[in-house]
């Protein structure tokens, strides 16, 4: 069974929820992708994910083709438990403070909400 895929867009990142209504429902895969927005000449608006092999070229969003900051999975066991897997070996301050707020923010509200859509019962954080 393919798992389903929610998207957040957020002003640098596009955030990647997985998930299955069948198999596993309290545990959720999520993927942190940049991007970089744009308007073009005719004023149309879009963003692009950063390409793997060249952080400066935007593509459209090919699972494995493009930059991923950070991958992590989230659950309900009873309690919350979040992981988180960082792609690089060596990161900025300012880059930990980023992915911190990103995932207190968006991550873990929205794979919350998730989990307990798939469940149909509200759990306690």
């Amino acid at each position: 069974m393919k798992d389903k895929i929610k998207v957040i867009i957020t002003e640098y990142f596009g955030i990647h929820f997985y998930y299955s209504e069948f198999g596993n429902k309290n545990r959720i895969r999520f993927d942190i992708n940049p991007i970089q927005q744009y308007t073009d000449f005719d004023g149309h608006s879009g963003y692009q994910y950063l390409n793997k092999e060249n952080e400066q070229d935007g593509v459209e969003f090919i699972e494995g083709e493009v930059f991923t900051k950070l991958t992590g999975t989230y659950c309900w066991r009873g309690i919350w438990e979040g992981r988180l897997y960082f792609q690089n070996d060596e990161y900025w301050s300012e880059d930990l403070k980023e992915i911190s707020d990103l995932f207190s923010d968006v991550v873990e509200p929205e794979c919350k909400n998730i989990i307990r859509g798939l469940l149909g019962e509200y759990l306690e954080d």
